[in-house]
């Protein structure tokens, strides 16, 4: 009997070790999403510096977001799937169904970037130009 309630307090202690890591939840961080289904929502999003802005992929094929300018992927708090195990930032990334990508931009300034909606064929559907405008600080 033990063991099975030392077995029991060990999975316990494991789960509980897996969910408490640093979330954009627990650090009092403000989460802003972006979905990426038939049409990408929304179109021009607000955030103030230290946000989290994520870009969810709600659809069945994998998606390329393509940003257009580098200098708020740079300078950051938190990233997850936009730069490299180099370090190195990437512009163009690809986001697998029900994947995100995330970036928590340190300064104010416009995040401009485009979706295509189908991350193998770059001359296919692709959204228009959208915007997460970066205020205050």
């Amino acid at each position: 009997m033990t063991r099975i309630a030392l077995s029991v307090c060990a999975v316990a202690l494991c789960a509980f070790a897996a969910c408490s890591h640093g979330t954009a939840t627990s650090s009092g961080r403000t989460v802003r999403t972006v979905e990426i289904s038939d049409l990408v929502k929304p179109g021009v999003m607000y955030a103030s510096p230290g946000d989290e802005v994520r870009w969810m992929n709600a659809r069945e094929n994998p998606v390329r977001v393509g940003f257009l300018n580098r200098n708020l992927l740079e300078d950051h708090q938190c990233q997850n799937g936009i730069v490299n195990l180099l370090g190195e930032v990437n512009d163009l990334i690809t986001i697998a169904p029900g994947e995100s990508i995330s970036l928590c931009p340190v300064r104010a300034g416009d995040l401009r970037y485009n979706v295509w909606f189908d991350a193998d064929n770059p001359r296919g559907s692709m959204s228009p130009t959208m915007t997460v405008r970066i205020r205050g600080g």
